[in-house]
């Protein structure tokens, strides 16, 4: 075979390992950024309505007495 064609075979599948490697963690970071925003919406929306809860209960209270 010839020695150039070696070097660009080793070469594109070298590029290819990195693309693959980048790609990977690519995926994990934007999975990762996804678990952030998915956690804050449920904490912020578990957060509103024990507020809304308590607000409701202290209303009713009011009119209780």
């Amino acid at each position: 075979m010839d020695p150039d064609l070696v070097i660009r075979i080793d070469v594109s599948l070298a590029l290819l390992a990195l693309a693959l490697l980048v790609a990977r963690f690519h995926l994990v970071a934007v999975n990762f950024i996804i678990g952030i925003i998915r956690f804050v919406v449920v904490v912020s929306t578990v957060g509103a309505g024990s507020k809304g809860y308590r607000e409701s209960s202290a209303g009713a209270d009011e009119t209780a007495s």
